[in-house]
């Protein structure tokens, strides 16, 4: 209903529930914060927090690692865990290409690909004339 119900007042509860009656129901400490603004705010102080340049060195170093040191720092859990995922989706071979495609694509950009295509071009014309009848 646009503009709302009109007799909201006559409700049987109008104006029965206030926070002088219910001061529970309070929240002295203002808005919630989002989740995400919360967990930045309780891992500021002791987390680096990573950049694209950081990001791009890791997967840079992960390029040109050997399978037998990418399996060693797979099982380190001293590792962050996101880089340890990335390496255990790089050594499984059913997600590998993907993921090897994906990393590259997001390093240096999607490859050029050429499309020639050919078409006929069929041209209609349509003659109007207008008379005074």
């Amino acid at each position: 209903m646009a503009g709302g119900n009109k007799k909201i007042h006559e409700h049987p509860n109008a104006g029965k529930s206030t926070f002088r009656e219910r001061p529970g129901d309070i929240n002295r400490k203002g808005v919630p914060k989002k989740a995400y603004n919360s967990f930045i705010e309780k891992h500021k102080e002791t987390t680096e927090m990573v950049n694209k340049k950081s990001i791009q060195e890791v997967v840079s170093i992960l390029f040109n690692m050997t399978e037998s040191e990418l399996l060693e720092a797979a099982k380190d859990k001293e590792m962050p865990f996101t880089i340890r995922a990335v390496i255990q989706a790089l050594l499984d071979p059913k997600s590998r290409q993907k993921e090897l495609a994906d990393w590259r694509d997001w390093l240096f950009g999607r490859a050029e690909q050429k499309v020639e295509v050919q078409a006929d071009i069929i041209s209609h014309t349509l003659k109007v004339e207008y008379t005074d009848d």
